[in-house]
């Protein structure tokens, strides 16, 4: 059926992918979900209708849903699974197949363990070019003088054997590494001797080994690893990325162990996942009680590339193993591929002594933050006792000179003042109403002093208040911006200038997160325009967990902006910022406010409600019980009827 569906309706595009299109997104979905059976995993994408030329003839389509196979190891599998019963499809298959097989990125020998990469002793980039030259010429000088020193192999060479970052080292799989007392002693272990002979008069012939299918070793058949492609980490482990539909409360008797499994972070995987008897989780958010706490890798992404994660943060994850009062112990387990990772492992995070703990007073806005919050609470009341309360806190231990600081707490001092958050006089350092109770919200004083900014401009719609809301320092980051829709946007913002609470002229040069904060406000504009949350992912590339922590920071930016309005007497925006943070909290616009009030109504059923006539609890209360239960289902209908009877 499928191999029928792909053969009609089905292609290989140019982009060397495979895609079918279909009008039905049930279709598309129920596709979708057959093709994982065979490990084929495929994302869906909206295409908007557009005319097209066949047999001299203009035809136009609808608007239609493609069904896109991208992933290579998912191309693979469907060439082996399903494949084309039409030949010229099948010949374009092949074809694909057979470039993704030649772009190999590493081999692997089970029985030897060594994992050889391709681009071993060449790079991408100047940098990895050098440093390929340099682990060359570590294998010829170990394979010409045999077994030296650390010492002796640096001096020989004029450059240090190794590179701090491990993803650099790869050239240790052919080492042979030993330590005797304070010296470590280097080595060709048998696979490196075997690239020496190879590549010792050319090394190019480094490649042959790449179209070996067995080891030259020991005659195993070598694991061959493709280069990946578009989000290819997230199908290793038969991982599929989908909405979590339903969550529920089991008996510690069925299911006596839970599994803690902590996935690489980018920063968005901040919700939890259940899989096979799994649940999967960033453990840094989290605090559930676990027998084991499986790490897959002790690797993450940074601005810098794949770099570790410091040892105090692996033990904060490990130290989750065992369940007070139902385990005598806790397992711990970190995933090594190699012998050389796990001792390595071992000797940095086992043996490895915990970072010391740095004092964030060094940053100017944790500075800011924690001033007004003595200053408010009482604790400092001019500079004397600042300097006194300051002299006893960490950064004052490690740092001992603390004529900057001193320095830095006068200049934020008048920051303050000016922003109307602290009153100053030659022998006391007050917090004004307003300041104080910016300290209570835990704001940052300058996300605070833009909002109240923003309200003092009396704008009184939507675009203003959800602008105002991604315009803080608490909605850092902001969403990405794709670079096709700058232009679209920058328009946007013009056409919208005099709703914005905000000097767009100015801001437009003096503020480099504009863009991304207007398009932050826009998911937010979507989301209370009662738009499908699987939408806005797809639409703004955010994932449901990072959603659902942005759509909590705006309840709690609502509710901030709402306080400081009673504190400076701006009743204009009592009732819009009241009404706003109830539709931001249940994803709907305004009529649906009435409805939303009741317990077990959340926005698609009172959307239904509404449709249907049912526009406020006045409604409510007249219509049948059985007539609500078709709209709602009978125990949900008994329930609202239940809250109305209860409140007469």
């Amino acid at each position: 059926m499928i191999q029928g569906l792909f053969d009609t309706d089905g292609c290989v595009s140019r982009f060397r992918d495979l895609s079918f299109s279909n009008i039905s997104i049930l279709l598309i979905k129920d596709l979708q979900r057959l093709l994982l059976i065979f490990g084929i995993v495929a994302r869906i994408r909206k295409r908007k209708g557009r005319p097209i030329q066949m047999d001299s003839k203009s035809y136009e389509t609808k608007d239609h849903y493609e069904l896109i196979i991208a992933q290579k190891e998912s191309i693979l599998a469907f060439r082996q699974h399903i494949g084309f019963r039409i030949q010229r499809k099948q010949a374009a298959l092949e074809e694909v197949a057979t470039a993704i097989q030649r772009n190999i990125r590493h081999i692997f020998c089970p029985v030897c363990g060594y994992l050889l990469f391709k681009d071993l002793f060449c790079g991408r980039t100047k940098s990895h070019e050098t440093w390929g030259a340099k682990k060359l010429a570590i294998i010829q000088c170990l394979g010409k003088e045999g077994c030296l020193s650390s010492k002796v192999l640096e001096k020989k060479l004029g450059f240090p054997p190794y590179k701090k970052m491990r993803r650099l080292n790869h050239h240790f799989e052919l080492l042979k590494r030993t330590r005797v007392g304070n010296e470590k002693f280097w080595e060709l272990n048998p696979i490196g001797h075997y690239i020496y002979e190879l590549t010792k008069n050319n090394f190019t012939n480094f490649n042959s080994v790449f179209s070996l299918n067995n080891c030259p070793l020991c005659n195993e058949t070598f694991e061959k690893k493709i280069k990946g492609n578009w989000r290819a980490g997230d199908f290793e482990g038969d991982i599929f990325w989908d909405i979590l539909r339903k969550a529920t409360k089991e008996s510690g008797e069925k299911y006596p162990f839970v599994y803690d499994v902590v996935l690489p972070s980018d920063g968005s995987n901040d919700h939890f996942f259940a899989a096979e008897g799994f649940l999967i989780h960033n453990s840094a958010g989290v605090n559930l009680p676990a027998f084991r706490v499986i790490i897959q890798s002790p690797y993450r992404y940074t601005d810098f590339g794949m770099d570790r994660i410091p040892i105090s943060e692996f033990r904060q994850m490990s130290g989750r193993a065992g369940r007070p009062k139902y385990d005598s112990e806790g397992q711990a387990v970190l995933i090594a591929k190699t012998e050389f990772e796990k001792d390595d492992y071992i000797s940095y995070y086992v043996n490895g002594e915990t970072e010391p703990c740095r004092s964030r007073l060094s940053s100017e806005s944790a500075l800011r933050f924690h001033l007004l919050a003595t200053i408010a609470s009482g604790f400092i009341f001019d500079l004397e006792s600042a300097e006194k309360f300051f002299s006893a806190t960490l950064y004052a231990k490690q740092e001992g000179d603390l004529s900057a600081l001193f320095s830095k707490i006068n200049t934020l001092t008048s920051q303050l003042r000016d922003m109307g958050f602290v009153e100053l006089s030659e022998k006391r350092i007050d917090a004004t109403l307003l300041g104080r109770r910016v300290a209570q919200l835990y704001l940052d004083p300058v996300s605070a002093f833009a909002i109240v900014n923003s309200l003092r401009k009396e704008k009184y719609n939507d675009a203003a208040y959800l602008y105002t809301i991604a315009n803080t320092n608490e909605f850092f980051p902001y969403l990405s911006v794709p670079r096709q829709k700058e232009g679209e946007l920058w328009e946007a913002i013009q056409g919208q200038k005099g709703l914005l609470a905000v000097n767009v002229e100015l801001e437009m040069f003096t503020d480099n997160s504009m863009l991304p904060k207007f398009w932050t406000s826009l998911m937010l504009k979507d989301w209370i325009g009662e738009v499908k949350e699987q939408e806005i992912v797809e639409t703004y590339k955010v994932q449901p967990g990072i959603l659902r922590a942005k759509l909590q920071n705006a309840d709690w930016l609502a509710y901030s902006s709402f306080e400081l309005a009673k504190i400076l007497l701006l009743e204009g925006h009592f009732g819009p910022l009241a009404k706003m943070r109830k539709r931001l909290q249940g994803g709907i616009r305004e009529e649906l406010i009435p409805l939303c009030e009741l317990r077990g109504i959340g926005r698609v059923r009172a959307r239904r409600m509404y449709n249907a006539g049912i526009k406020g609890i006045a409604e409510v209360k007249k219509t049948d019980v059985q007539d609500l239960g078709k709209l709602l289902g009978e125990k949900v209908a008994a329930s609202v009827k239940r809250q109305l009877a209860a409140t007469k």
